[in-house]
């Protein structure tokens, strides 16, 4: 019989479990391994403790499928390259070289989120004027920040969140919401060095599943882009932008 894990176990039980969890595989009972299971306690409708124990246990094994969640559904994918706007002049000060191609990877990652919850119409081309308006168009390095909490008011979500934390982005998804990542480059050496972008870009994150995040990346249609280990995303993240419709 598998033994009960409380935070701070260590074994191959706990790499059990964070394998069947699909967090990144530990072998000690980590704060990030209790968020996959407290997500997975409540999704499950168990008491979310945080202790695997045998209900636990039982369920991550064997399943539950009447208690599952459905599977996460992909929101449009838009691309930054899309030539209805790919030239399309996207600056602050009327540089005609800033072009949602160039620079428009925000407003094409919120235009995904937009299209599937508010209007289906918006494409990226209205968010980066929305983005202008708004004064989020920074003078030479793309859309601040500043334009998701813009967005998240604009549209009226349930609610929105700026975070560091991988373990309250997969909670996010895994509870219905999209999230907006940053990435930086990554670390040299690492599979995630430069997956993404060699000094900045936006992703959407739709789907956490089996320790692989799903992803929406506006200036690229290729497979090995549209797909992150927990490893990955942890390291090449700046931060997560977390919206609920």
């Amino acid at each position: 019989m598998l033994i009960t894990l409380h935070p701070g176990a260590v074994g191959l039980e706990v790499l059990l479990a964070s394998r069947l969890l699909g967090a990144q595989p530990v072998d000690c009972y980590t704060d990030s391994l209790k968020s996959h299971v407290l997500s997975f306690q409540r999704a499950r409708g168990l008491r979310p403790d945080g202790v695997i124990g045998p209900k636990t246990w039982t369920q991550l094994i064997a399943g539950d499928l009447a208690l599952s969640p459905s599977p996460a559904a992909q929101p449009p994918d838009y691309k930054q390259y899309d030539a209805r706007w790919a030239n399309k002049m996207y600056s602050s000060h009327g540089d005609r070289s800033q072009t949602l191609r160039s620079s428009g990877c925000g407003p094409s990652a919120m235009a995904d989120i937009a299209a599937a919850w508010w209007d289906a119409s918006l494409t990226p081309w209205e968010l980066a004027l929305l983005s202008l308006e708004w004064g989020c168009r920074s003078y030479d390095s793309g859309t601040s920040a500043s334009f998701f909490k813009k967005c998240a008011d604009h549209w009226n979500a349930a609610s929105f969140l700026s975070t560091a934390s991988i373990s309250k982005a997969i909670d996010c998804l895994q509870s219905g919401g999209l999230v907006v990542v940053n990435f930086g480059c990554g670390t040299p050496g690492k599979s995630s060095y430069r997956k993404w972008t060699k000094k900045g870009h936006y992703c959407l994150l739709w789907a956490y599943e089996n320790g692989r995040f799903r992803i929406n990346d506006p200036a690229s249609a290729s497979p090995s882009r549209a797909s992150g280990t927990y490893a990955e995303v942890q390291d090449a993240k700046k931060r997560f932008y977390c919206f609920k419709k």
